[in-house]
């Protein structure tokens, strides 16, 4: 079984939508909702941070785009918390020394997760911090319901339940 944006969470879709458009040009944002320790979080909005002009410029989280996410939280979403960042490219879905760097400096809290898309290939994966590292728990077609990740103490996961944590 496969999803389409139709079939997915608005937010989810708003998202992928952010991702997919321009895909040659890197972009990143921070993604809002509530915690969940060292579950998943609920991820109710998304806050597009950085989209590059052209080819090849990388997007780096700089104080310019945190004081844009600041004002955005402050206006909309008072309520709740940044629960992850997202990043996508034209070059890969792994983490990067770069991306490793921003999840342990802005997003190092556990459960705090980081989504990296390779936008032109529809790929991506998600990563959670957990127990003092990151850790991959799903990577593959995006978003993908047929593939099977594994969960802590050897638990399977199937996407559809780490989608559903996006609200889909």
């Amino acid at each position: 079984m496969s999803h389409t944006l139709d079939a997915v969470s608005p937010v989810m879709a708003a998202l992928l939508g952010e991702v997919y458009a321009e895909p040659h040009l890197e972009k990143a944002g921070v993604l809002v909702g509530r915690a969940g320790g060292t579950a998943l979080p609920q991820i109710n909005a998304v806050i597009p941070a950085v989209r590059c002009r052209r080819a090849g410029e990388r997007a780096l989280l700089t104080t310019d785009a945190w004081s844009r996410v600041q004002h955005e939280m402050a206006r909309h979403y008072g309520s709740q918390q940044i629960v992850g960042w997202y990043v996508a490219r034209d070059h890969g879905v792994r983490l990067t020394a770069r991306d490793t760097a921003t999840q342990e400096r802005y997003f190092g809290s556990p459960g705090q997760v980081a989504l990296v898309f390779d936008a032109p290939r529809r790929r991506g994966s998600v990563y959670m911090n957990d127990a003092g590292s990151v850790r991959l728990l799903y990577q593959g077609v995006f978003p993908g319901v047929t593939s099977r990740i594994a969960g802590r103490d050897g638990a399977v996961w199937r996407t559809v339940a780490l989608l559903g944590a996006f609200g889909a």
